[in-house]
């Protein structure tokens, strides 16, 4: 009898200690103070002025940064200053209709330059025609036939460069809208294209055309050298020569046919 009493004995002194303990986690649980959740809760207070123009030049600049990867990724050659034949295969072939991105003033003139230097050419050879055919109708019509084939073939590739250009000094394509001004528009053009270009990417991509390609350079990416400037300029002659010749023949035959 005397160890069931004990026995009883501490198991209610266990219950108690239990119940005591039980009972000092509820109160020191309803103790402590809800925690504030609002530093893990995004606030939605308004932004300020300065914040939202912070975000939108951090938009702004990932935009620039995609795009500028993506120019890399499609032109990868873009960086090198080509020669004429290949400057004017990337203009008329590989960019005819691209719009995006940037064409440096080599790009652009060289392009101008292999453009007046085929109607220049189709001049000189329908002259020669109008010389050993003697029939001006006839040569005409060639001239003509040849022209609207050019003219047409290559509007496309002519717009998409000057864009390009535009965009080469920050400027927006629709920039290209002056030209309807008579006289000042194309004033305004030829100003800007031949402004250097803007230093680093901009917000339509990455500069283009400034590494020089050496004749080391040239065999292993297979792109012909960066011309130099005499070697350019002697091309300008050749052009201006063949326009005086187209005039002069032209001129011959028109004055021995009347």
């Amino acid at each position: 009898m005397i160890e069931n009493n004990q026995q009883n004995e501490q198991l209610n002194e266990q219950q108690n200690e239990q119940q005591k303990e039980q009972h000092q986690v509820e109160t020191d649980s309803s103790n402590v103070e809800p925690v504030s959740t609002e530093s893990n809760i995004v606030s939605n207070k308004p932004l300020t002025g300065a914040e939202k123009y912070a975000q939108k030049l951090a938009i702004k600049q990932r935009i620039q940064e995609l795009t500028c990867e993506l120019e890399s990724l499609k032109y990868p050659n873009d960086k090198y200053d080509m020669g004429i034949l290949d400057s004017v295969y990337r203009t008329v072939i590989k960019k005819y209709v691209t719009i995006g991105g940037r064409a440096s003033r080599s790009e652009l003139w060289q392009y101008v330059l292999f453009y007046y230097m085929v109607f220049a050419a189709i001049g000189t050879v329908t002259g020669f025609l109008n010389i050993l055919l003697g029939n001006i109708i006839a040569s005409f019509f060639i001239i003509y036939m040849f022209v609207f084939i050019g003219a047409y073939g290559l509007l496309l590739p002519t717009l998409a460069v000057q864009v390009r250009r535009l965009h080469d000094i920050g400027k927006s394509g629709w920039y290209m809208l002056v030209s309807m001004v008579p006289f000042v528009g194309g004033l305004l053009l030829l100003y800007w294209f031949v402004q250097p270009s803007e230093a680093g990417p901009n917000e339509y991509g990455n500069k283009t055309s400034y590494i020089e390609i050496t004749p080391d350079m040239s065999r292993e990416l297979r792109l012909s050298t960066t011309p130099s400037s005499g070697y350019r300029w002697l091309m300008v002659g050749i052009l201006m020569g063949l326009i005086i010749l187209s005039i002069v023949l032209w001129a011959y035959s028109l004055s021995h046919q009347s």
